[in-house]
């Protein structure tokens, strides 16, 4: 989870993806998105240059389900702030312009 991940370990984890739909992978989606947050350059460079990827299919996947546990009203709530903790990491990792597009595509598609 911690130390270096770069896009190289992403690639990795896309090969582990393919077959993480098996129930012994049931926390697959979760894993995804902690490792976004903790190395979001690595992955949003790779999500660009890879827009169909499994792994980009399953960290949707995390914060759809994180949102559809809360009412309608709520969820809004809980996407902004979602919304606000992310971007605000993304300027302290430094991200680049196209690296933010991505973000806010990303944040605008979840559900």
């Amino acid at each position: 989870m911690h130390g270096k991940f770069d896009v190289s370990s992403v690639e990795e984890l896309e090969k582990i993806c393919a077959h993480s739909d098996d129930l012994t992978m049931q926390s697959f989606t979760a894993i995804v998105e902690e490792l976004f947050y903790s190395h979001m350059a690595s992955f949003t460079d790779y999500y660009l240059a890879n827009p169909k990827s499994c792994l980009n299919g399953k960290l949707k996947q995390s914060m759809e389900e994180y949102m559809s546990v809360y009412i309608p009203i709520e969820r809004m709530k809980k996407h902004a702030e979602k919304e606000k903790r992310i971007l605000k990491k993304a300027e302290q990792q430094h991200l680049t312009p196209k690296q933010f597009a991505y973000l806010h595509t990303l944040l605008n598609s979840i559900k």
